[in-house]
């Protein structure tokens, strides 16, 4: 067997390891959440209602205001910290501070 011969069966060799030893790595998943709270967000309830049209809002870790509609009265606590699941409306809405949402669900933090 002539020595090119040899460095091809050499180098395919080497490349098919690589290409199997890609293929069987194990990826490592990290979540920084509970998987049961999967879909919810993390939010505090903010008293906007010195502004005209606007009631309680919920704000989101990175500014984002939102403007539940069914926000029920024992959750209208300035500060409140919760956990949300929630639906983007389309729905009109006078207080024009963030987006308008359906609250789906609502667990404390």
């Amino acid at each position: 067997m002539s020595d090119k011969l040899k460095l091809k069966y050499l180098l395919f060799f080497v490349a098919l390891m690589i290409f199997i030893s890609g293929c069987c790595t194990s990826k490592r998943q990290t979540t920084t959440s509970i998987p049961n709270d999967e879909g919810y967000e993390i939010v505090t309830v903010i008293d906007y209602t010195e502004l005209s049209g606007c009631g309680f809002i919920f704000m989101v870790n990175d500014s984002t205001k939102l403007i539940p509609q069914n926000l029920p009265d024992s959750l209208k606590q300035n500060n409140l910290k919760i956990k949300i699941k929630y639906k983007a409306t389309n729905k009109p809405n006078i207080c024009m501070a963030g987006k308008t949402i359906d609250v789906i669900d609502i667990k404390p933090q």
